[in-house]
Order: structure tokens, then C-alpha cells, then sequence
């Protein structure tokens, strides 16, 4: 797919999601996000994302103790225009994220080596380690979010230039 300068492709020996699943994704991470916040179940009315594609190193259901997941979403931002960089968007969404006790969101982003205008934050929430990255393009905030597991699994992923390209 090529969309706001973005190519993405699903890895070599990955599995990526068909609709039915990407549908069930989106909802049990919605709802896992939000719980009974009131603040988070707002922010997720009026937030406007998509996951365009998200892809795991086993098929969903293998019996291992963790599936490493990589999701591409895209979230309409036109409405928020303080919103210019990915950086200032994981400042967002790093600042929703510390609302709950459960997640230990790191104070540093950095911008990642050789894509230009992509950051990176770590998360780790009820234990499970992620990492997000984002972008912004054209009132569209591009976000990646890597779930490593329960630990800093960062060899389960490949590269990010070997699933996409950023223009």
C-alpha cells in the first residue's frame, strides 16, 4: 500500500491480519486502552484511527508464550493542530498512557536513524514491552507499535526498513 508517502509491506515469514481480524484488534485494544476512563473512553470517541496493517511472527492461535506483533495505524489529526511532528504525538499519547497506573512510559523520544521525521518512545504496560513510533503527514499521524512481550524482545523484530518505507 502507498499512502502520505508510506510503502509497507508484511516481513518475510511473518503473518499479516485479514480484516476480521484486524476489526477484532482494533476493538480489544480500544477497550483494553480505555477501561472505565472517562477521560480515555472521550479521547477515543473523537480520536479518528485505522490500523492499516499489523502482522505477527506466528499465526494468531500458534501455541507460544508470546506472539510478537508489529500494527500500522493511521489517525486522522486534522483536528488537532498543535499536533505537527511524531514526536509531539507521542507526547500525547504518552501522557494518556501515564494517566494509568499500569503503564511506565519513557520519558525519552528519539528520532530513529535514517527516517527522517520518525520518533520513537518505550513503553511498558502491565508488563508486556512495546514500542511506538510515529510520524505526521499532511494532518495524518502515522503510528507503528512493535509489542515485544514480556521482555525487552527487540531480536523477534526485523528492521524496520525491511516492512516499511517512509518518503
Amino acid at each position: 500500500m502507498r499512502s502520505l508517502g508510506l510503502k509497507f509491506r508484511t516481513p518475510d515469514g511473518w503473518f499479516a491480519m485479514n480484516q476480521n481480524q484486524l476489526d477484532f484488534l482494533s476493538r480489544v485494544g480500544t477497550e483494553l486502552f480505555v477501561g472505565d476512563d472517562a477521560t480515555k473512553q472521550a479521547a477515543a470517541e473523537v480520536a479518528q484511527s485505522k490500523i492499516l496493517l499489523s502482522f505477527s511472527k506466528y499465526e494468531l492461535g500458534a501455541p507460544v508464550t508470546f506472539n510478537p506483533i508489529t500494527a500500522i495505524l493511521l489517525e486522522d489529526i486534522r483536528l488537532f493542530p498543535g499536533v505537527k511532528t511524531g514526536d509531539v504525538y507521542l507526547r500525547n499519547a504518552g501522557m494518556l498512557m501515564s494517566a494509568d497506573s499500569a503503564a511506565a512510559v519513557s520519558e525519552e523520544i528519539t528520532e530513529v536513524e535514517n527516517f527522517d521525521g520518525l520518533f520513537e518512545m518505550k513503553v511498558v504496560r502491565d508488563k508486556v514491552h512495546q514500542t511506538y513510533y510515529a510520524t505526521v503527514r499532511d494532518g495524518y499521524a502515522i503510528g507503528i507499535i512493535e509489542t515485544h512481550g514480556f521482555s525487552e524482545n527487540y531480536a523477534d523484530f526485523p528492521p524496520l526498513g525491511d516492512y516499511i518505507v517512509l518518503e
